[in-house]
C-alpha cells in the first residue's frame, strides 16, 4: 500500500505542477515494500507508463522480485 499511495501522490504532485518525488524514490519504494503496490499504483493512476528509462528500471525490479518469490517457492 506504501508504494501505491506514493505513485498516487506523485502524480497528485504532477498535476498540480508542484515539486514532484524522484524517480529513484519511487524505485526504492518498488524494491523495498514489493512491486504490488507499484504495479497497481501505475495502472490505477496512470502514472510513469509511457517514460521507457523509468520503465526499464522498474520492470527488473519487478522480474527480481518474481525470481525471489520463484527461488523461495522452488525450496518448499
Amino acid at each position: 500500500m506504501a508504494a501505491f499511495g506514493l505513485f498516487g501522490r506523485d502524480k497528485y504532485k504532477a498535476e498540480k505542477q508542484q515539486r514532484r518525488i524522484k524517480e529513484k524514490d519511487l524505485l526504492m519504494m518498488t524494491a523495498i515494500w514489493g512491486f504490488l503496490g507499484a504495479v497497481w499504483g501505475m495502472s490505477y493512476f496512470r502514472h510513469k507508463t509511457i517514460k521507457g528509462a523509468f520503465l526499464r528500471k522498474f520492470w527488473l525490479i519487478v522480474v527480481a522480485w518474481m525470481a525471489v518469490f520463484f527461488g523461495i517457492l522452488l525450496q518448499s
